[in-house]
């Protein structure tokens, strides 16, 4: 379709019902790509937390993981 909407959200659940996410960090946009490449990233970096990796935290270690 071409029909476009807008979601801004902190809620992760809200989602789900999009096809594309732009994600902001530091006020840069941090990834811009399908949902699914974006939360896959977002699963990876929250991975990295929980085992004690170091975790990206600013928009140009976002873009090096395979952002823009």
């Amino acid at each position: 379709p071409d029909d476009i909407l807008v979601v801004v959200t902190h809620k992760p659940e809200l989602l789900v019902f999009t096809n594309r996410i732009l994600l902001c960090a530091n006020n840069k946009i941090a990834l811009d790509c399908p949902r699914d490449a974006v939360l896959g990233k977002l699963q990876a970096m929250s991975t990295q937390i929980a085992t004690g990796k170091p975790a990206m935290n600013t928009s140009s270690q976002v873009a090096q993981q395979g952002g823009v």
